[in-house]
């Protein structure tokens, strides 16, 4: 027993006994402080992430993105770039006869660039013409964006002449003075395809028998002139209605299909009057409806000074037809003294209606 205890106590006493450090089985690599291996200040073998070596991203090495060789997208020998500017350059003339009034304006290259072709009012070449068309056609016609885009049916008129001027197509009525004339505004004509308005050559009427309302209201000289038909409305001569009738007929029909036209709602018309000029004119005192009536005390429109008039009994006029007469006389009379005139001995007028004739009558007196 005596033995087990001081075995016991040996053992014991081992336990509590520290390591040496300096005996190198019981030294462990961990605890000791004086090991190389983690001692990164001394060893260049081990990567140092203070090392200036390191790739330093300011190096002026790296490629330059301002550098001037690379490709400049503007560079006009592009052909690509070279050739979309060549479709915006329009073609110079160099004769009048190069030149015509086109429909359409431009070349579409896209279905976004599409448009109604309405009348031909841009003034280019012939053949930069035809380009703009074919384009037009080929994006834009047929089945196309043509098919649902509902355009309107235009009515031109003829345009006037074209001329070259400076490689380019322009109006040749662009900067034209025109002369003065004798004959009075209402009576001027105006031609198709003019500049200028002229006075009546000859009369042509004598009498409204003379006279019609015409739906032809002018001259067709080829196809290209045709319009649509409506409601007669224009006063001329009985004969150059019926000249402008059988040119439409001769160039216009058939033509053009039933759907392109509006078929119209006409209202009967008043018959046009004979002036004193000998040209075909509306009816001043014409009328739809009996709101279109009333009563005036001065039936004729003063030119001069000379016709100014003292007023006289109410008489049926076509309201229009009375302001008319009513602003010439504040500004052809502004001196003529009305306060000098009689009162004329007036009974109460008739009312007035719009007669069978379309013109303002008096009508029968309330019983």
């Amino acid at each position: 027993m005596r033995i087990y205890a001081l075995l016991a106590g040996l053992v014991m006493t081992m336990a509590g006994c520290p390591a040496d450090s300096n005996n190198g089985t019981t030294d462990t690599l961990a605890n000791d402080t004086s090991a190389d291996v983690v001692d990164t200040a001394g060893d260049s073998s081990l990567p140092d992430t203070n090392d200036t070596s390191a790739p330093d991203t300011n190096d002026t090495s790296v490629p330059d993105t301002s550098d001037t060789s690379v490709p400049d997208t503007s560079d006009t020998t592009d052909s690509s770039v070279a050739s979309d500017a060549d479709t915006t350059t329009h073609t110079a003339c160099s004769a009048a006869g190069e030149c015509t009034w086109c429909t359409f304006p431009s070349a579409p290259k896209t279905v976004a660039d599409c448009y109604c072709t309405i009348c031909p009012t841009t003034p280019m070449t012939a053949t930069e013409c035809t380009a703009n068309q074919e384009a037009w056609t080929s994006v834009c016609g047929g089945d196309k964006w043509y098919a649902t885009a509902q355009c309107p049916v235009p009515r031109c008129v003829l345009m006037p002449e074209l001329t070259c001027t400076d490689g380019a197509c322009v109006d040749k009525c662009a900067g034209v003075e025109c002369p003065a004339l004798d004959c009075p505004a209402e009576q001027q004509v105006k031609d198709a395809g003019e500049c200028c308005a002229h006075c009546p050559s000859k009369r042509a009427c004598d009498t409204g028998d003379d006279c019609a309302m015409c739906a032809f209201d002018k001259k067709v000289e080829s196809a290209e002139d045709c319009y649509c038909v409506f409601c007669p409305s224009t006063p001329m001569s009985k004969a150059q209605c019926n000249a402008n009738s059988a040119s439409w007929q001769t160039f216009c029909n058939p033509w053009p299909l039933e759907s392109m036209c509006p078929q119209p709602s006409c209202l009967p018309s008043s018959k046009p009057i004979c002036d004193e000029a000998g040209q075909c004119q509306l009816d001043p005192n014409r009328c739809f409806f009996g709101e279109d009536c009333g009563h005036c005390t001065r039936t004729e429109v003063p030119k001069t000074a000379a016709d100014c008039r003292c007023p006289g009994c109410p008489q049926p006029l076509a309201t229009r037809l009375c302001e008319e007469i009513g602003t010439a006389y504040s500004e052809v009379c502004p001196d003529f003294d009305e306060s000098a005139c009689p009162v004329p001995p007036c009974v109460f007028p008739p009312p007035a209606i719009c007669g069978p004739d379309q013109t303002c009558i008096g009508g029968p007196r309330d019983r």
